[in-house]
């Protein structure tokens, strides 16, 4: 494939090759879902996304299809199982096949210490960025083992090696691995691989978080976006969607249950 892009897109030279697939992805009106559904509509994918915010939903679903995409878009709190199946049943109804399916939905909290974390922030954590992932799977799954597919689940670094101050988002992130290898192993049959990817990105959610919170939010872009060994801020579309994307496609055939830092050699290599 042809992997030159303009503005991080798949140029109009790239080879489509993500024509006839159906992929859902949550979490996509704005940040890393919006650069990774971008993507796959520049490489010919069609879409169904959801968010919360019906306005954002709709913006993001206009500048899908001005790519060309096909683009079907619901608005879905993925904290409610009732929304997500008919969300995912609605999907299967308008395109008749889902073949990839990405769980970036997440909920971003305000750093806090592990003793003076708030309950209703640690159940919020529990159920927006790790019991979505289960449902969304189970629901999607009766779909996507009729012709096999692609899953790839969001974990993070907070994931894989904790981290102060945030114990509901590590907790979720580490179950997140948890529930992707055991769905790799259990769908393997099907031809479903199901994968992880732990990016650091500067996104407008986390640029918000620094806004409203910047004590909090500046050993974050100390930290995690300049002290990666590459020494730049993650881009959602240039960079983290065309490793999302790879993992959707059938050069990424043999790889299930695997995580993937995209992070800048943060995890490895910090500086």
């Amino acid at each position: 494939m042809d992997c030159n892009r303009i503005g991080g897109r798949v140029n109009d030279n790239s080879a489509q090759h993500f024509q006839g697939k159906f992929a859902i992805v949550t979490g996509a009106s704005k940040g890393i879902g919006l650069g990774v559904a971008r993507h796959l509509a520049s490489a010919g994918a069609a879409l169904a996304i959801c968010s919360r915010t019906a306005d954002e939903l709709e913006q993001a679903a206009r500048e899908l299809r001005s790519l060309g995409a096909r683009v079907f878009h619901q608005p879905c709190d993925v904290a409610d199982k009732a929304a997500m199946r008919a969300f995912v049943d609605a999907t299967h109804e308008e395109f008749g096949a889902i073949d990839i399916l990405i769980n970036n939905a997440a909920y971003m909290m305000r750093p806090e210490p592990l003793d003076g974390f708030d309950d209703a922030v640690y159940e919020n954590c529990i159920a927006v960025s790790l019991n979505s992932v289960f449902y969304m799977m189970k629901y999607a799954y009766p779909y996507m083992k009729q012709r096999g597919g692609k899953i790839v689940n969001f974990a993070s670094l907070a994931g894989l090696r904790g981290g102060k101050n945030l114990a509901g988002y590590a907790a979720a992130k580490m179950g997140v691995v948890g529930l992707t290898r055991v769905a790799a192993a259990e769908w393997a049959k099907h031809r479903i691989n199901v994968n992880c990817v732990a990016p650091i990105a500067m996104s407008d959610v986390w640029q918000q978080v620094m806004n409203h919170h910047p004590k909090d939010a500046d050993p974050f872009e100390a930290i995690a976006l300049r002290r990666n060994a590459l020494g730049y801020p993650g881009d959602t579309e240039r960079d983290i969607a065309p490793a999302v994307a790879f993992l959707c496609s059938e050069a990424a055939a043999f790889i299930t249950g695997h995580v993937l830092p995209v992070d800048g050699g943060l995890l490895e290599l910090e500086t």
